[in-house]
């Protein structure tokens, strides 16, 4: 239970448009006590808390940085580094378009698209920091999207070659159980340290868990 939120029981009004995983996922988000305390404090979404207890473990984010957050929709990663980064650059990027935050360069686009990436080293050359939260959209079938979150997880290293510095930081969704070993061996021979890590702030039936790689060689 977080401290200070009081979870009651809702119940939704019946809607013949709305499928029922939708139905699923609304009835989870009502009563989830981070996503209540997210609206409570005025954050974008509970996603944010992730990147706190991230930062809190790791200790990753410091003014003056250049941070890119790969898949940044609805923006509460983004939200949270500009205010601890007030004179660096954070530039957001996502297939769906968020609200405006102040402070953040926000480029609507795939970050695998070449001339996204002509964008990105025009506007910020190389990162400190690039930190992802993506997942592909789940179909239940967990080792179908555990390969479509590893495929994806091999364009965020692709991509940390090109546009994350030397001693940076890289912040990336995985699943329960790591990292493919392909994976998880290209990540030890290109960072000094790899670690796994699952905010408390994850849903307790996530099989999700965060993989931080420190000091690129």
């Amino acid at each position: 239970m977080v401290r200070g939120i009081k979870v009651q029981k809702i119940k939704l009004k019946k809607d013949p448009h709305r499928t029922h995983s939708s139905t699923q996922w609304l009835r989870r988000q009502l009563v989830d006590p981070y996503a209540l305390k997210a609206k409570k404090e005025g954050l974008r979404c509970r996603a944010s808390y992730k990147i706190m207890e991230i930062d809190a473990k790791f200790n990753i984010f410091k003014n003056g940085q250049n941070v890119m957050d790969l898949g940044a929709a609805p923006g509460g990663w983004s939200e949270y580094v500009i205010q601890k980064n007030k004179t660096g650059k954070v530039i957001a990027i996502d297939l769906l378009e968020i609200e405006p935050i102040k402070g953040v360069l926000f480029q609507q686009g795939d970050f695998t698209d070449p001339k996204m990436q002509d964008w990105l080293t025009e506007n910020i050359g190389q990162a400190d920091v690039i930190m992802s939260d993506i997942a592909p959209n789940t179909s239940g079938v967990q080792s179908a999207d555990h390969l479509r979150l590893m495929a994806i997880l091999d364009e965020i290293i692709q991509f940390t070659d090109l546009h994350l510095k030397v001693g940076g930081i890289l912040v990336a969704k995985t699943f329960r159980g790591g990292t493919s070993q392909n994976l998880l061996e290209q990540l030890k021979q290109k960072f000094k340290t790899v670690k796994h890590f699952k905010p408390e702030s994850s849903r307790k039936d996530s099989v999700e868990m965060f993989v931080v790689c420190m000091g690129k060689k």
